[in-house]
């Protein structure tokens, strides 16, 4: 019996659904769990949890024990798997079926609430500046503490002794700065030896305020900052200064209401930040609309102005003329111009190379039962909604509204939040799924061509699926349409998912697909597509399944006496396999072939060039769909070895090179 035949028999008999989810949220408790901890009791409920499950962490089973409240169940987790910062996953198995019933994920990220981070990528590193109050030893109160991202190693702790707020790094990763709010002082700091070069007031020293002030440094400029802060306890205004080498610029503003975010155009022509402005709407309103300003520089600092302002919010990232918003408005800032929207709000950061935008979208955050933050993608310019990933934390913290979703690597992302902070890789931010016209193959024979309908196919390439190979099961009598995040997509039809992993993908081509057309195939991970890709649709593929799975040498074959892949005599009846059929009248995409029903093309069989009887032709019982099944009387007159067989429906042949080994 052929490979796939094997897998396919296995994944009949395990039935194990991937990635099923329940209809009610799954709450975990805590929501949270922490790097380099001695371990954990995890609790996880669902109503819909019915007994007997154990939990999977990362794959691997849980010591789990069911608790007297219906619906929950105590995992142990163990230290071994809190040794770095993940989104790690956690499936519940059915012990008695085999069948995962929901999948979740859970964070496990570091016992730190920042007052500021800064990401230095040039380093790959992150700048921690820490609350006074440390929960976790590793970052010690009132410090700048580096964290290295590729390992999740804390490194060098610089400690300042007094109550620290915002942090920013200069673009070239030169200069470092911390608003150190105790003292009323910027220190500036060199990232490479991670040692104080200097200070300079921004209020008067003895002062008390309130905190919260922001800084950024100028784009291109490293000894250049802009800082927005509250001068003195009895100004109610906020003010936006300047500052070269310390030196402040004499042109300031002061803006009556507080703001979340500042940032620079990359020419340093402007800087943005948020706030609000009066407009007439219903009483319910509050009479207020949340805009992003923009306000114009020069070398004399920001001149009083009445700034240019659009619906936005606090202001994340610009890429080429697009500033991109926290309230999901995406704005020309050139004109200050709203040019789209989201349609959801949150946490914005944005992938200019991949042209992807992600929002950390928390709706119903602080409603009782809301389910978690979602990360999302979206594509830009379009902003079409690709794909999400539930992250887990229950809360968002009240940083720097561009600092709150910060994008790393090739995959990464940091979220501070009330929870902690937590650093994970996500498919949603990896390059798309790469696949060519010649990796799509026959599964039989591994050969590219016109394909059939429910014809099963082996699709290469790269970034396709999950890095642990996943088969799917069966459940209510069909494989699914979606496995492990992986979807394959002829034109708006979907195709059935048999296995997945990151190099290759099996499927079984829809049924409804048109003889004589052409149908693009598109692949979807986590909702990112890959390029689509045109193929020819042919009446029939035939190619029969061999022996090692090869597509050459041997078929797989039961003979008459129930004896497998063994020599099969002259004049006897054998069971042959493949696929690649083309239409099946009574077939239904992924389900199981329930009796014998014959293909809809005559059925034409040559084994040693000699005609052979051809007793049944059709779906394979106990297969998927798009497997078909072949009884045929060889020919009395085949000489015994290796003799060539030649499979002909709708008038389309086999390729050469398979045999059927006569005695």
């Amino acid at each position: 019996m052929s490979h796939f035949l094997r897998a396919t028999v296995l994944a009949l008999a395990s039935a194990v659904l991937y990635g099923q989810q329940l209809p009610f949220p799954t709450y975990l408790n805590p929501s949270m769990l922490y790097v380099r901890s001695s371990g954990a009791t995890l609790s996880i409920f669902n109503q819909d949890y019915p007994a007997g499950l154990t939990a999977l962490w990362n794959g691997s089973p849980r010591v789990t024990s069911q608790n007297s409240i219906e619906g929950s169940y105590s995992v142990t987790i163990t230290a071994a798997d809190l040794a770095g910062p993940q989104l790690a996953q956690i499936a519940m198995l059915e012990t008695r079926s085999g069948a995962i019933i929901d999948t979740v994920n859970c964070p496990v990220g570091y016992n730190v609430m920042p007052n500021g981070v800064a990401l230095d990528r040039s380093r790959n590193r992150l700048y921690i500046a820490t609350p006074l109050q440390p929960a976790d030893p590793q970052f010690p109160g009132s410090s700048v503490v580096t964290l290295n991202l590729a390992d999740g190693t804390v490194g060098s702790v610089l400690q300042i002794g007094s109550a620290l707020g915002d942090l920013a790094l200069s673009d070239d990763g030169s200069a470092l700065y911390v608003v150190v709010e105790g003292n009323n002082v910027v220190r500036r700091i060199d990232p490479s030896t991670m040692t104080a070069v200097g200070d300079f007031f921004f209020r008067p020293a003895g002062t008390k305020a309130a905190g919260g002030d922001l800084i950024t440094v100028m784009p291109g400029k490293p000894d250049t900052v802009a800082l927005g802060s509250v001068p003195d306890p009895g100004n109610s205004g906020t003010q936006i200064a300047l500052y070269d080498n310390g030196v402040q610029r004499p042109n300031t503003i002061v803006n009556n209401g507080a703001f979340s975010s500042m940032l620079f155009s990359p020419d340093d022509n402007y800087l943005f930040q948020n706030g609000t402005v009066g407009y007439n709407v219903s009483p319910s309103d509050g009479g207020y609309q949340q805009v992003t300003f923009r306000y114009t520089v020069d070398s004399t600092g920001i001149q009083t102005q009445n700034p240019l302002f659009a619906t936005g919010g606090a202001a994340a990232a610009i890429a080429g003329n697009t500033l991109y918003t926290s309230l999901a408005d995406t704005i020309d800032y050139t004109t200050m111009t709203v040019t789209g929207n989201f349609g959801i709000e949150g946490p914005i950061a944005v992938d200019a190379v991949n042209q992807r935008a992600f929002i950390l979208y928390g709706g119903g955050l602080q409603e009782s039962g809301a389910a978690p933050p979602q990360l999302i993608a979206f594509a830009v310019p379009s902003l079409e909604a690709l794909g999400s990933q539930t992250v887990g934390i229950t809360s968002i913290s009240t940083l720097n509204g561009s600092e709150q979703l910060i994008r790393f690597g090739a995959d990464g992302f940091v979220i501070p939040s009330a929870s902690g902070l937590l650093i994970f890789h996500t498919p949603l931010a990896e390059p798309a799924p790469s696949i060519t016209a010649g990796a799509v193959l026959n599964a039989a024979n591994f050969q590219p061509g016109p394909i059939a309908p429910g014809e099963i196919l082996s699709i290469f390439g790269n970034n396709l699926g999950p890095p642990t190979p996943q088969t799917a099961g069966v459940t209510g009598g069909a494989f699914p349409f979606s496995l492990s995040n992986v979807q394959v997509w002829f034109g708006r039809l979907p195709a059935t998912m048999l296995f997945a992993d990151q190099g290759q993908i099996n499927v079984v081509a829809p049924f409804e697909l048109q003889p004589g057309a052409q149908v693009n195939l598109q692949v979807w991970y986590f909702g990112i597509p890959s390029a689509q890709i045109p193929l020819a649709v042919a009446p029939a593929a035939p190619a029969l399944f061999s022996r090692d799975g090869s597509g050459t040498g041997p078929v797989a074959a039961i003979n008459q006496d129930g004896s497998i892949d063994t020599p099969s005599p002259a004049g006897s009846v054998v069971s042959l396999w493949g696929t690649g059929g083309g239409l099946d009248p009574d077939a239904i995409d992924g389900e199981l072939a329930r009796g014998a029903d014959n293909l809809s093309a005559p059925v034409h069989v040559s084994i040693g060039g000699s005609d052979a009887q051809v007793i049944y032709a059709g779906a394979a019982p106990g297969l998927v769909y798009g497997a078909f099944q072949l009884n045929v009387q060889i020919p009395a007159d085949v000489p015994s070895g290796q003799a060539p067989i030649t499979v002909t429906i709708d008038g389309v042949d086999s390729p050469k090179g398979a045999t059927l080994e006569i005695r």
